[in-house]
């Protein structure tokens, strides 16, 4: 009958004892044992895809897997760390695989096969997941950490990332669409508003270089395109609202600056945002510094 245990504190190796058919020998902390380098490379390329109440995990499996384990918590740093084991081992020659893991954080669901779905989920929570692969050498260490957020709206499709360019955006404040589904976005701290048709394809750009000219803006935020095929544009930084045609000619400008708190008239803005238009084609600006909203007709 071959037992071993492993005793450890303060993360370090203290002692390892071997009993193999009444003969027990020990190993201190500074003779040569192979410990976890020994065991199995964590299982890659794991991966977590949100659904209703649920979040798929998948990985890459690994050679020898007799099964995989995977540890999960809300909070982020799933990890392994070394606590006291107790493991019996298969033969004298299996000896070092003793050394092994387990998890202090995180709940366990043992015996989990690619791809997994968890299920019963809360959505709007953020979930945190770790793999590791069971073989006749151990459990293998953490994988990468992986996170997954389970909600009832699945994302169906992404435009952009940062830049200045055509189809990149900086600060993207403003957005909405025409009645063709061509979205129109606010492209705030590059003073340009970007039009896509509805499967994101980048269409056109005006603006862009900041400027209190007619056409051009400073800041833009708030769009909306009215009952009547045309896009209004909070140019946010020049106080004023724009407004334009869907192909991007300007045909209107009014606004200023003008505060209220000193007696601003109405028409005069501090840092116009928020629009919104009616079935009869009123606009209705929220005049954000000034505390309060005007309608347009």
């Amino acid at each position: 009958m071959i037992k071993a245990w492993l005793f450890d504190e303060m993360f370090r190796l203290d002692r390892l004892c071997l009993t193999i058919d009444g003969t027990q020998g020990e190993w201190g902390a500074g003779d040569s044992i192979a410990a976890e380098e020994e065991l199995p490379p964590p299982p890659a390329n794991v991966a977590a895809k949100s659904g209703n109440g649920r979040i798929t995990i998948t990985w890459d499996p690994v050679p020898d897997a007799m099964y995989y384990n995977l540890y999960f918590q809300t909070t982020k740093g799933v990890m392994i760390k070394p606590s006291e084991l107790t493991r019996p081992i298969a033969s004298a020659d299996d000896f070092k695989s003793v050394i092994g893991v387990n998890k202090e954080k995180g709940t366990c669901l043992e015996g989990a096969r690619s791809p997994f779905v968890h299920d019963d989920l809360a959505n709007g929570t953020c979930y945190h997941y770790v793999v590791t692969v069971v073989t006749q050498k151990g459990e293998s260490p953490e994988s990468q950490e992986v996170m997954a957020i389970p909600s009832p709206y699945l994302l169906a499709m992404s435009i952009g990332r940062e830049g200045v360019d055509d189809g990149e955006f900086s600060s993207p404040t403003g957005i909405t669409l025409d009645k063709d589904g061509n979205i129109y976005v606010a492209d705030t701290d590059n003073h340009s508003i970007q039009k896509f048709d509805k499967s994101g394809k980048f269409l056109a750009r005006w603006g862009g270089d900041p400027s209190s000219q007619e056409g051009s803006f400073y800041y833009p935020r708030g769009l909306v395109v009215g009952p009547r095929d045309v896009l209004y544009i909070a140019d946010s930084g020049n106080n004023r609202i724009q407004k334009f045609d869907l192909d991007g000619n300007v045909m209107q400008a009014w606004g200023k600056f003008g505060f209220a708190w000193r007696g601003a008239d109405l028409g005069k803005f501090d840092v116009p945002w928020g629009l919104a238009t009616d079935t009869e084609g009123n606009l209705y600006v929220s005049d954000t510094s000034n505390a309060r909203i005007q309608k347009f007709t």
